[in-house]
């Protein structure tokens, strides 16, 4: 009887170990990912010149518009 305990609880116990380190795997690989995005966007440069708009039209439906900017420091 205390033979039959002691493998179940040690099934139980290799069981909650495997589920841990399936998360912690999972959680690690979600980290890398996030941090190969951000080094992959870090690598660029911004540049928000003067632009104004030079002309402009609403779509047939009404749900958008199309917009021609001029950028007024080329």
């Amino acid at each position: 009887m205390k033979k039959k305990i002691i493998i179940a609880a040690s099934l139980v116990l290799s069981i909650a170990v495997a589920v841990f380190g399936l998360f912690t795997y999972q959680h690690h690989q979600k980290q890398e990912k996030a941090k190969q995005e951000r080094e992959k966007y870090e690598n660029y440069f911004y540049y928000t010149g003067q632009w104004e708009i030079d002309s402009y039209q609403f779509l047939e439906d009404g749900r958008g518009v199309v917009v021609h900017w001029k950028s007024l420091t080329p």
